[in-house]
């Protein structure tokens, strides 16, 4: 799986960071982030699903998948289409 930057780097300043991890999924099979990032917001993290999502959309094996947003503790907390250009 390729590698992906930061939409939105780790913006922390005056809040505690908290760490997110973004599997891909085809609700079979999985492709775990097992580093995750931190970010100072779940919208900073959904942000940064959508920006790696588009990444995902230019290659064809990953469209119809999707991305997986989990907390630190497992908990999906949000989930974003894979889908191609133009859809």
């Amino acid at each position: 799986m390729p590698e992906f930057r930061s939409c939105c780097g780790s913006p922390t300043r005056g809040r505690r960071a908290l760490r997110y991890f973004f599997h891909v999924t085809d609700g079979t099979s999985m492709f775990k982030d097992e580093e995750g990032q931190k970010f100072s917001s779940l919208n900073h993290a959904k942000a940064n699903a959508m920006l790696i999502a588009s990444e995902l959309a230019h290659d064809e094996t990953y469209r119809g998948w999707a991305l997986s947003v989990t907390d630190d503790q497992g908990n999906e907390v949000a989930r974003v289409a894979i889908v191609g250009p133009g859809s």
